[in-house]
């Protein structure tokens, strides 16, 4: 964990430039830009949530979204099976619209087939395919959630581990220097920062 202070410290040596400013106005908002990118290009374990908060209705397929759980990839969506002693089973994405429209229309089951995320108004919401059968049964989702908006001078990163917050910085670096032009220092910066990621998850994981 570092302060919007310490990255704002830290960035004026790794860019050779005291007069970025990150810690205020558009900079700022870049920096929370690049910390989202990271954290959905990366498996953080502490951005990794479960909800549970939501129940089914019998009948009902669609549910407002819960509030305050804003995820950047959704990694499981379950119901509980009552016909299999409640235990969690997962509900997919459909394919595709078709299949989408084909099981909307189906009886419904104890496990929907499908689910998707939809918006009313201004209620966002999950909605399921066929429409659970059962009242009173626990819907999970695990996420990768977006992580805490910095928003001054105090605001402190969520990362477990030093070695993110230094990748952070070199990332936002490489951002901040691209956009002045200068790209072979850029990538330098970009370079470093993949290094201490790739150290974290291995390679398999999309460049920053």
């Amino acid at each position: 964990m570092r302060t919007v202070t310490d990255i704002q410290s830290m960035l004026g040596v790794v860019n050779r430039n005291s007069t970025e400013v990150v810690a205020s106005g558009t900079g700022l908002m870049l920096l929370n830009a690049v910390l989202r990118r990271i954290v959905l290009a990366y498996p953080w374990p502490e951005f990794r949530r479960q909800n549970a908060t939501l129940s089914s209705v019998a009948d009902q397929s669609a549910y407002t979204w819960p509030s305050e759980f804003i995820p950047l990839d959704i990694i499981l969506v379950e119901i509980q099976d009552m016909d299999d002693g409640d235990k969690y089973k997962q509900i997919s994405l459909p394919p595709d619209e078709n299949t989408w429209n084909t099981v909307i229309a189906m009886a419904s089951a104890t496990v929907p087939s499908h689910y998707r995320r939809s918006r009313s108004g201004t209620t966002d919401r999950i909605e399921f395919a066929p429409a659970p059968k059962n009242t009173g049964k626990t819907i999970r989702i695990t996420a990768i959630v977006e992580p805490a908006e910095l928003t001054n001078t105090d605001s402190q990163t969520e990362f477990m581990q030093r070695i993110a917050d230094d990748a952070l910085v070199y990332s936002i670096a490489g951002e901040l220097l691209e956009i002045d032009g200068d790209i072979a220092f850029a990538d330098r910066q970009l370079m470093k920062a993949k290094f201490l990621l790739d150290k974290l998850f291995g390679n398999e994981a999309a460049p920053v």
